[in-house]
Parts: structure tokens; C-alpha cells; sequence
């Protein structure tokens, strides 16, 4: 394999090999992370509801590297968060007093469910509890948020000093509160906050299937009138896109084997598979990877491989270009999208300026998953890594209004129309990882260790996981930039290596130990373990029984 060695301002303006370019993509994450503790770490948190969002993406990547200063600053973060909750004259028993449904969940469904995967905090999960026993009606002296009988949302402001019935409306923002209680659920295995959330996605999973319709109102599922205008259905799925309506329908199937909830995902996909080229747009292919991954469906394959753009020229530079009149454009822009997002292009060597057209880096990478061709992986990297570079060149952090699309933070995990969704949330952390965005955070397929068993892929390795064109099996590459062998750790979070059956293609395997391998990477060599992949059982297993504090370092 030849891996080129990048030389600063004269490397080549083209995409070099997938290990380079993951390598440097990697590399500059860790650099604008690292510059954002030393610009935060002094800061007090001043109580936004999207103020923690701009960590979204810190958490994954500690895992991929080890870096303890990351996690100190996360640890500081929420302390600092959890303080100011308890002090602040605008929350009541845990939460907002007076809020919508869609920006007073976002304080706890974009930062703090983070850290029921990274230890027993019991701060946290009090935290979540506090929330979710108003979601059910469990404590006296608050408003009553949900009625039992009408298996509904008494409103779209839920608040524990008020509740305005004059909007009763139960609408996509409501699955922001399932997906809460489903982190409850988990972190406490209290029974009656999953009955509550399954009753009420239940309630819009059965207008989706049996009525062949998506519904923007659970309560009138043919309205199409909406804010003042007739929408379309594409319209109608950004917004459930944008409240994590299909994400959370999918993690009920991974919770309960349910396959109604699946079922209600793929009515929705035909307007994201419309989008999937789109090139600002990471949600669509997201999404359908994560169903690709647990449903085994392979039907979209084709139109997903067909309708990606790739460019056939070479450029002399990539530009990031912002509109001064984003306030003009229509909101929401389309799926996957925000009118205040930058727009990305390229410089010909011309010196002529042509518009970013051209597929996404989650298109690239799911192109990559379907075909196995690794260009098509390098690709990704290489686009995500020059987003990143401009942003971080460019624009504010993103600790001021996180679900804004204009900030560093927003173009590495999505704004919020997409969160979760980013250009190297999507790429990066699914490719070495496996696995898919679950909840209100990523969940792995694969974690690496370094020797003495450091958390983090040593350094200097690339890894490259991938489903094969067989069914229900995986290959995990690995290629060791070092001048000599590198040991490393890999652990199957979703069952026991003996149970998937590995084959190690020119790498030395040295132990195994139930979920965990031990391998041996020759130097300047690729290499690779083929297996079966886990099912879905083996993750619902991983859920329900490790998922609180699964990803707490040794």
C-alpha cells in the first residue's frame, strides 16, 4: 500500500489514500478540540439550552484517542452545568419552568445524555429523572404534562411552572421527550418510563403504518396546512429528520425487537433517499446507513451508488463561502440543512470558483460501506477534513447558541436539524467504530486499546471498519504507519469474539479474551479481521445491559 506522506502547504490538492487522509482528519479534530479547552476552560457556564452542544462530538472522539484532558474538561463541563441548574431562578424541580418542548429537551437529549455512557454519574441520572417524572405525571405541585387517556402531549410548552394548552398540538418535538425517557429507562431500568414511551411513539407509529401517511399533527394526520402554508411531505420528514423521530424509532427496535418501529422508518425514507446527494445535506445517508445496519435491507443500495457525484476535475484550493442575507432563505432549507449554514466550493486552477456540488462526506462514506471501495472512503475524509479546516479557520466554536449551523462545532456534528449528523461525526467515528448514532450519543461496534490497555488506537494506526458484500459480515482494516509492530486491543462491545467467528488476514493475533482481542500490526503493512457481524439481539443485549456506563475508561 502506498500511504503518502503529506508535507504542509505543498501537499498535493487531491485526496491521498484512506490512511492519510483519516490520519489528518483525525489529527486536525484533535488540534481544534484541543484549542477550544484552552479558549473554554476558564469560562462559567452561562445556562443556554443548547450551551453544551458544542461537545457533542468531544465524546466519541475521546474514546477514539484516550486523551484525558478531554475528559477533564467534559467532567468541569458538567459539574459547572449541574450547578448552575440547581442555583438558577429558571428551572423548577429539574427543569425549565416555562419552555417549548423542542429547545428545553435539548440541555439534556444534546449534552448531558452523553454522560450516562461515560460512567455512573448519579447527578445525571437524578438529573434525567427529574425530567422524566414530569413527562409522566409522577410528581405533585407540577402542571401535568401528558394525558393517560388521550395517550397524548397535554402541549408543545411543557414547563414545571406552566403548560399552555392554548397549543396543544402533539407534533415531531415530542419524540425529543421519548427519546429522554428512553435514556431514563436505561439508566435506571425503571419499567414505567420505556411503557411511556413506547405508548406514545405507538401512538404515531400506528398513523404511519396504518393510515400510509406521515403526519406532521398526530391529531390530524392529512393536514397539510402548517405554519401558514401547504407543505409538502419532504417538508413534513425534515421536521421528523430534525427532531430525531426516525433515530429514536430505530433505537425502540434495537431496545425492543419491535418491528412495527422499523417498519415506520422505511415509510419515511423515500424523501431522505430523494436527498441523499444533496451536498450540505449528512442527515440522509446517516439515516440510511443506520437502517441498512439493522434492518439488512439492501434495496436502496443501488439508487444510493447511482445518484453519487463525484468531481472529475482537480482544484487548487476549497472555499467556504457565508451569505450575509441567510435570513431571506426559506426555514427549514430541506433535509439536513439550515438557512445560516456556510456553502462550501472549490478554486479551479483557472482561478474560476465553482459551487460544492458534489456528494456529501456521509454519501461518500455510505457509498464506501456498499461497494468497499476504499477511494470512495479517502473521499469522505479528505471533504470532511477541508470542511473542518475552514471552519476552524473561520468561524466561532459554537458554544454561543449550539444548534446554530454557522460554528466550527456545527460543521463537525451537524446543527440542529441534523445533530449527530456532521461531516466527521458521520465519517470519522462510523468508519473506525463501526456502529451508529444511538440516543443522545454514538454507539460503537468496536472499541481499541493501546498497550497496558490505554484507551485510544495507538498512535500512528488507521482503522477502516466496513460491512462486506457477504451478508451479515464485517471487516475491520488496520494499517500501522509506525517503522515497527504496534500492539493494540480491540474490543467487541456487542458479545464475545469467539462468538463472530474472526479471521485475521495479515495481522498476528496474540490472545483472545471474551469481548477482547489482542493483535499484533506489522509495521508499513495493511491488515484486517473479518467476521460475523453481531445481530441485532447481541446489540439489544449491549443496551439493555451495558449501555450506563459501558464506555467508562479501565
Amino acid at each position: 500500500m502506498n500511504v503518502v506522506k503529506r508535507s504542509g502547504l505543498w501537499e498535493p490538492f487531491r485526496p491521498q489514500d484512506w490512511v492519510v487522509e483519516e490520519i489528518a482528519l483525525t489529527r486536525d479534530t484533535g488540534y481544534w478540540i484541543d484549542r477550544e479547552i484552552n479558549l473554554q476552560e476558564g469560562f462559567a457556564w452561562r445556562g443556554g439550552h443548547d450551551e453544551g452542544t458544542f461537545t457533542y462530538s468531544w465524546f466519541p472522539f475521546y474514546l477514539l484517542t484516550g486523551n484525558r484532558r478531554i475528559m477533564a474538561f467534559l467532567e468541569k463541563l458538567k459539574q459547572d452545568c449541574l450547578h448552575w441548574m440547581r442555583r438558577t431562578g429558571s428551572m423548577l424541580h429539574g427543569y425549565w419552568k416555562d419552555s417549548d418542548v423542542h429547545h428545553g429537551t435539548e440541555l439534556f437529549t444534546n449534552f448531558l445524555a452523553q454522560y450516562l455512557r461515560f460512567g455512573r454519574d448519579r447527578d445525571v441520572i437524578r438529573a434525567f429523572v427529574d425530567v422524566a417524572h414530569h413527562a409522566g405525571n409522577w410528581v405533585e405541585g407540577v402542571p401535568d404534562w401528558y394525558d393517560w387517556e388521550r395517550k397524548r402531549f397535554r402541549s408543545e410548552r411543557l414547563g414545571t411552572q406552566r403548560v399552555d394548552c392554548e397549543t396543544p398540538s402533539n407534533v415531531p418535538a415530542h419524540f425529543r421527550m421519548v427519546q429522554i425517557l428512553l435514556e431514563t429507562y436505561l439508566a435506571t431500568g425503571d419499567e414505567r418510563y420505556l411503557k411511556l414511551g413506547r405508548e406514545y411513539v405507538d401512538e404515531w407509529s400506528a398513523v404511519i403504518l396504518d393510515r400510509d401517511v406521515v403526519p406532521f399533527y398526530l391529531d390530524d394526520p392529512e393536514e397539510r396546512e402548517i405554519r401558514g402554508q401547504r407543505r409538502s411531505v419532504e417538508y413534513i420528514v425534515e421536521e421528523h429528520v430534525a427532531n430525531n423521530t426516525i433515530n429514536i424509532l430505530m433505537d425502540l427496535y434495537i431496545i425492543t425487537g419491535e418491528k412495527r418501529y422499523i417498519k415506520s422508518v422505511k415509510k419515511m425514507l423515500n424523501p431522505i433517499l430523494t436527498r441523499v446527494s444533496d451536498p450540505n445535506n449528512n442527515a440522509s445517508s446517516t439515516i440510511l446507513a443506520k437502517y441498512r445496519a439493522l434492518a439488512g435491507d439492501r434495496s436502496l443500495d443501488q439508487k444510493v451508488v447511482e445518484s453519487l457525484k463525484v468531481a472529475n476535475e482537480e482544484f487548487e484550493a476549497a472555499l467556504m463561502i457565508l451569505d450575509s442575507e441567510w435570513r431571506r432563505k426559506p426555514h427549514p432549507l430541506g433535509i439536513g440543512r439550515r438557512r445560516d449554514e456556510p456553502q462550501w466550493a472549490f478554486r479551479r486552477r483557472d482561478g474560476s470558483i465553482v459551487a460544492d456540488r458534489w456528494s456529501s462526506p456521509a454519501h461518500l462514506m455510505l457509498a464506501f460501506w456498499i461497494t468497499g471501495d476504499t477511494d470512495l472512503a479517502a473521499q469522505a475524509f479528505w471533504k470532511a477534513k477541508l470542511r473542518l479546516r475552514l471552519a476552524m479557520w473561520n468561524l466561532r466554536s459554537g458554544r454561543w447558541h449550539g444548534c446554530a449551523a454557522g460554528s466550527v462545532s456545527s460543521v463537525v456534528a451537524g446543527h440542529g436539524r441534523c445533530l449527530g449528523a456532521g461531516n466527521v461525526t458521520a465519517t470519522l467515528y462510523p468508519a473506525v467504530f463501526g456502529g451508529y448514532q444511538f440516543l443522545g450519543g454514538f454507539l460503537p461496534q468496536l472499541i481499541y486499546y493501546r498497550e497496558n490497555d490505554v484507551l485510544g488506537v495507538p498512535e500512528g494506526v488507521a482503522a477502516l471498519f466496513s460491512p462486506t458484500r457477504r451478508e451479515n459480515e464485517a471487516k475491520v482494516l488496520f494499517y500501522n504507519c509506525n517503522e515497527t509492530p504496534i500492539k493494540m486491543g480491540i474490543e467487541l462491545t456487542s458479545g464475545r469474539w469467539d462468538d463472530v467467528t474472526p479471521e485475521f488476514e495479515n495481522i498476528k493475533k496474540l490472545r483472545i479474551s471474551g469481548s477482547k482481542v489482542t493483535v499484533l500490526l506489522p509495521p508499513r503493512e495493511l491488515g484486517g479481521i473479518r467476521y460475523v457481524l453481531p445481530s441485532r439481539w447481541a446489540i439489544q443485549t449491549l443496551v439493555r445491559g451495558r449501555v450506563l456506563g459501558y464506555l467508562c475508561p479501565r
